[in-house]
């Protein structure tokens, strides 16, 4: 559940999305609640989400939020309306991506949702996980993940999908709702692991515009959409 960046609002296409990679790695049925700009942590949507049988459940509406007085008025109740119906939901808790050096509004954000996490924690909730998305990009050249700095392109959400994926298999091994399809896969018999698929993914994708913009170019037509 969360924004235009859950939905994979500027991907090149819906597979890109990060909700999208993680579940075809775990061959599980994706739920995308990712409302662009509209999922603000209301609770008749935490009261759907709590009625449907889930695996793992990632909240991640953090950008939606108009402010931070509402992501702190909301986050908490959002999750507890949902634990309250499901005790043993793995939740995962992520902050939204930046690509810029870290500002005061994402410090903020960051507290604001880890607050969220070392309560269930102090509670005794020992299905909940918090991710920084600090975490997410390198420092250098930070901005190649992104299309306009707010929305992570493939390469970006691919690297969003790489730090949450142990976290979500990790989470769901412990209750066992969630049979991992990938860690039979090895480098033999023309089949990669998990990091290579999505490496190799990436390298088609560059190696395929190169070709189209080099064809482009030599025909004369117009280069400047890539």
């Amino acid at each position: 559940y969360g924004s235009s960046i859950t939905q994979g609002g500027c991907v090149s296409r819906p597979a890109n999305s990060y909700a999208n990679i993680l579940c075809r790695a775990f061959d599980a049925d994706c739920c995308n609640y990712g409302f662009s700009g509209s999922g603000m942590g209301e609770l008749c949507v935490a009261e759907h989400i709590a009625s449907r049988d889930l695996a793992c459940f990632v909240m991640d509406y953090d950008y939606n939020a108009p402010s931070d007085e509402h992501l702190k008025a909301t986050h908490e109740p959002f999750f507890k309306l949902i634990r309250e119906k499901n005790p043993d939901l793995p939740v995962v808790f992520v902050t939204h991506p930046f690509f810029e050096p870290k500002k005061e509004f994402d410090t903020r954000r960051i507290e604001i949702i880890r607050e969220t996490y070392d309560n269930a924690v102090k509670a005794g909730d020992k299905k909940v996980y918090f991710v920084d998305s600090t975490v997410f990009f390198s420092d250098e050249m930070r901005d190649l993940y992104s299309v306009d700095n707010l929305h992570p392109n493939d390469l970006g959400q691919m690297k969003m999908a790489e730090t949450l994926y142990p976290v979500v298999k990790k989470l769901c091994e412990a209750v066992s709702r969630l049979t991992l399809t990938l860690d039979s896969v090895k480098k033999e018999n023309n089949t990669y692991a998990f990091d290579d698929i999505l490496m190799i993914s990436f390298a088609l994708s560059v190696t395929i515009r190169l070709y189209v913009y080099s064809n482009i170019k030599v025909q004369g037509m117009c280069t400047s959409l890539f």
